[in-house]
């Protein structure tokens, strides 16, 4: 998948398709290829951030597959698989034009609470090791957002130069990859990338409550949007 973002603005790039709108990434199944249009694109000077991905969804007109990379290893692998395959799902049956966060956080926040209740009924000994995985990715994930809004605030700042600013941003990101213990490097698309799927939880979770805490009723309830 690739990602592209403006160099001091989280504003992404976004492509669009007949159909289906547009997305503010785009996917490849040629690794090369998705490096090739990425090295275009660092080209025209924007951010970029290349990334495997478990899964996709073709949003309902076609049977998704069960691929490979879907297949992790480990104690909460069950409980991985469970959490991609109710993902994908929410896509192929909730899906909005051109709202790439609101699809992919509805998706998350769907999925993030459908997994454990599956480990619970169909394989409760699985449910430990999952817990204890989800919360270390929300210890990253916290991680993360602090930063987007560390330089969100940067970005906005009449009073910066565009070398502070730049500066600034350079630290940010050199300090989380170093929190995070990560061998990768991070720029502004690869926050806006984790920001696609983690913006306007709270208000799922106020819609969640206004369904009675009824996963049927709030799916039925987003689907009204398309």
């Amino acid at each position: 998948s690739v990602s592209a973002c403006e160099k001091l603005k989280f504003v992404p790039k976004e492509w669009g398709f007949p159909v289906v709108g547009s997305f503010t990434y785009l996917g490849w199944f040629a690794e090369e290829d998705a490096r090739q249009h990425a090295r275009d694109l660092e080209a025209e000077g924007w951010d970029v951030d290349v990334r495997p991905v478990t899964a996709y969804s073709t949003l309902g007109y076609f049977r998704d597959p069960i691929v490979s990379t879907m297949l992790g290893r480990g104690p909460a692998a069950l409980g991985y698989l469970a959490n991609v395959i109710l993902h994908e799902s929410v896509h192929a049956t909730v899906y909005v034009n051109h709202q790439s966060s609101f699809n992919e956080t509805l998706a998350s926040f769907v999925a993030d609470r459908l997994a454990p209740t599956f480990l619970k009924v169909r394989a409760p000994e699985a449910l430990s090791a999952y817990d204890e995985s989800e919360k270390q990715q929300a210890k990253a994930a916290a991680l993360l957002r602090a930063a987007y809004a560390e330089l969100a605030a940067v970005y906005a700042d009449p009073t910066l130069a565009e070398s502070e600013k730049l500066a600034r941003k350079t630290a940010t990101f050199t300090k989380l990859k170093s929190d995070l213990g990560s061998k990768r490097d991070f720029n502004n698309a690869s926050i806006v990338g984790f920001k696609t799927y983690d913006t306007g939880e709270e208000h799922f979770l106020k819609a969640f409550a206004r369904c009675g805490n009824d996963m049927k009723r709030f799916v039925e309830a987003a689907g009204l949007l398309t």
